[in-house]
């Protein structure tokens, strides 16, 4: 899609090496930061990266603004994982904690298969368009993680909820 803007070739083969590295750094700085921050709330920081990440793409912005962009893989991949990881570790009991995970990275693998297939069937007619079924894609993840929010709030904000009158 890049190169049919007219990137050059050399230039794409540097925008995708810049995905990876802002991921390495997040993932090696990340205990470092200290950030105090719910599995849920990096789960929809992730989405809302997401939305906004691939809709600017579809618009074919210029290179140096795609540059940003890829930059941003280490929200839309890098936090989103972590709190992924930090969801099961909190929300599952320990006895099944490995298995969930693995269930987890199995569930991924196969939705990358899945979204890389069908963004490839979109890019064909639809060019650089495409990316906004990934857009629409954050935009479903933010609305999942609202919900999930509503239907069970965070454990401080249930304890401090009043209990029900009987």
């Amino acid at each position: 899609v890049w190169i049919n803007q007219g990137v050059p070739q050399g230039v794409v083969g540097l925008l995708l090496a810049t995905s990876p590295a802002a991921e390495a750094v997040v993932m090696f700085f990340w205990r470092r930061m200290g950030l105090r921050v719910s599995a849920r709330q990096m789960i929809l920081a992730s989405c809302i990266a997401t939305a906004v990440r691939w809709a600017a793409v579809a618009l074919g912005p210029p290179v140096p603004v795609l540059f940003v962009l890829q930059a941003m893989h280490c929200v839309t991949f890098a936090v989103g994982y972590l709190g992924v990881v930090h969801c099961i570790a909190n929300w599952t009991r320990e006895d099944v904690a490995a298995e969930m995970q693995s269930f987890s990275y199995v569930l991924q693998q196969g939705a990358s298969v899945v979204g890389l297939s069908l963004f490839g069937w979109l890019a064909g007619p639809f060019g650089a368009l495409a990316f906004f079924a990934s857009a629409l894609l954050g935009i479903i993840g933010v609305v999942c993680v609202l919900v999930s929010l509503r239907l069970n709030p965070p454990r401080a904000a249930q304890a401090a909820m009043p209990l029900p009158q009987t």
